[in-house]
């Protein structure tokens, strides 16, 4: 049946999908200090688009780990002897 389809309701579709983190489309989804570009990681999602790849967005594991860019405690942490960014 779904072969019948395919052949009937022919598209240009690559047929070919990447399941790409949020935070490599989108790093204004990180921690506060983990993002080092203003928007998305350009060199994946060019080299995707032109490989003729559909991208599917999966969620960032920073964020669901760890809130991302709303943990609440990273600016009492900053600078604490207990936080790698002790001065």
């Amino acid at each position: 049946m779904v072969r019948i389809l395919s052949e009937k309701l022919r598209d240009e579709r690559s047929q070919k999908v990447v399941f790409v983190s949020h935070c490599i489309l989108n790093e204004n989804t990180r921690y506060l200090g983990g993002a080092f570009r203003k928007g998305c990681v350009d060199e994946v999602v060019d080299r995707l688009r032109a490989m003729e790849v559909g991208i599917v967005q999966m969620p960032c594991p920073e964020r669901e780990c760890w809130g991302g860019v709303l943990k609440k405690d990273i600016v009492r942490a900053y600078g604490s002897n207990r936080s790698i960014n002790y001065r």
